[in-house]
């Protein structure tokens, strides 16, 4: 079950003299958002605990926001500024987070590495592809080769676009190169789900 962290709005607390920052605690803990917006910090209290799933959607949604990229809406997770006129809900699935970039929408699935040869997550990527226009799915950089390979295997790779949540943009995309370089041997079939654990995180 996915649990929503509300931030509450009046927990802002002003930058002392001389620092430019925000700094917002809520009833999970810490954020600090610095830099104009390029650094954004949330520390968790030492009590309270997050899925990794919820870690790399923070991971992404810093990417974004140092892309400059602010109307911003994610699921499970609320923070100040985040825009719920956008709408997540595709089909019978639920988006993890849509943004809007240079007046276009684009709707974002995240898998972990955990997460991505699961059964389930083949077809809940199928389906998010029959109701999005512009989907994008986005993984660990130790898991876009499997990820491009799942793709391939499910005739989708022109019809989504792979991104890296914990690779920062400076660090180059040429890896994006490597992998639409990259050929699938026929024997490779659908991918099985992977045996489920009850582990946290």
């Amino acid at each position: 079950m996915a649990v929503e962290h509300e931030v509450p709005e009046n927990f802002e607390i002003p930058p002392r003299p001389g620092e430019h920052y925000t700094r917002i605690t809520t009833p999970y803990g810490l954020v600090e958002i610095k830099n104009s917006g390029r650094t954004i910090t949330y520390t968790l209290f030492g009590d309270i605990h997050t899925s990794t799933h919820h870690k790399a959607l923070m991971y992404y949604y810093q990417k974004l926001l140092r892309r400059g990229i602010t109307q911003i809406n994610i699921a499970h997770l609320r923070l100040p500024g985040l825009d719920k006129t956008l709408d997540l809900k595709r089909g019978n699935a639920i988006l993890d987070l849509a943004y809007t970039h240079r007046g276009r929408l684009y709707e974002v699935e995240l898998k972990t590495s955990k997460e991505l040869g699961e059964e389930d997550s083949a077809q809940q990527i199928e389906e998010l592809a029959r109701h999005c226009t512009n989907l994008v799915l986005a993984v660990p950089m130790a898991a876009t080769q499997e990820a491009w390979t799942i793709l391939t295997i499910l005739k989708l790779t022109k019809d989504i676009t792979l991104d890296a949540y914990d690779v920062p943009d400076d660090e180059g995309e040429a890896w994006k190169e490597q992998l639409s370089q990259t050929e699938v041997p026929p024997e490779v079939q659908r991918p099985r789900s992977r045996p489920r654990t009850h582990s946290q995180g």
